[in-house]
C-alpha cells in the first residue's frame, strides 16, 4: 500500500506550500541467487581490491532499466507494464561466466561478472523499456548491456587492485540462474548502505 501525500515535517520532499507528491527510486532487475561460487568470488573481490566496495551476497541482481524517481501512486502501472513485457517471453537459464569492468579494464570504476548468452536478457530488456516508455516512465536512456555488478570502486582510489582482479578472473565461471521472474524494486540507501524493496514480481510467461 502506498501513501502519496503526507504533511508538513513528515518527509523531507516537503515543498513548503500545502502538499506535495512523495517519490521513491525505483529499478527493475532479476534477482541471482548467491551461490558458493559467487560467494567466493565476492570474498576474492574485499580481500585482492581493497578499493573496490563489494556488493552484499544477498543484494546480487541483473538491472534491466532505472526508473530513478517516481510517484509513489506509479506503482500499479508500472507493474502492469512489467507483466506485459514478461509475458511475451519464456522462462530460460542463462550462464554467468568472467570478469569485465566499466569503463574499462585499465580504469575500473564498476567490476562486473558477464553473460554468457546475451540474447535472453537483451530481448528481456528491450520490451522491458518498450512497455515502460509506453506507459511514461521512458527511464534508462543508456544502451543495455548485460552484467552482474560486483562492487564499486570507491571515490579517490585509483582502481588498480581492482584492475588487477579483473585480470586475475577473467576467465571465472559463476554457475547459471534462472531467468523467470523479474521484479521492480524500490532503493533506499541508509547508513549500511542500499536497502532495496520488492513492490512487484512479474513471472516471465505469464504464469
Amino acid at each position: 500500500m502506498f501513501t502519496s501525500q503526507r504533511r508538513r515535517g513528515s518527509n523531507p520532499l516537503w515543498g513548503g506550500a500545502g502538499w506535495r507528491r512523495v517519490v521513491w527510486r525505483a529499478f527493475v532487475a532479476i534477482p541471482i541467487a548467491a551461490s558458493p561460487e559467487r560467494e567466493a568470488l565476492l570474498s576474492a573481490l574485499r580481500d585482492e581490491a581493497p578499493s573496490v566496495k563489494a556488493v552484499a551476497a544477498g543484494h546480487l541482481h541483473l538491472t534491466l532499466a532505472f526508473l530513478g524517481d517516481v510517484a509513489d501512486d506509479a506503482a500499479p502501472a508500472l507493474a502492469a507494464a512489467l507483466d506485459a513485457a514478461a509475458s511475451k517471453h519464456a522462462p530460460t537459464t542463462c550462464v554467468l561466466r568472467a570478469v569485465g569492468a566499466f569503463p574499462d579494464t585499465r580504469r575500473p570504476r564498476v567490476v562486473w561478472a558477464g553473460v554468457a548468452d546475451e540474447s535472453p536478457l537483451v530481448a528481456l530488456a528491450h520490451d522491458v523499456r518498450g512497455h515502460l516508455a509506453e506507459a511514461g516512465f521512458p527511464g534508462d536512456r543508456k544502451a543495455f548491456q548485460p552484467h552482474l555488478t560486483l562492487g564499486r570502486v570507491r571515490p579517490h582510489r585509483d582502481g588498480r587492485d581492482a584492475a588487477r582482479f579483473v585480470a586475475a578472473h577473467v576467465g571465472v565461471e559463476l554457475g547459471t540462474f534462472g531467468l523467470d521472474h523479474l521484479r521492480l524494486h524500490r532503493s533506499t540507501l541508509g547508513p549500511q548502505g542500499p536497502h532495496y524493496d520488492v513492490v512487484h514480481q512479474a513471472p516471465l510467461g505469464g504464469s
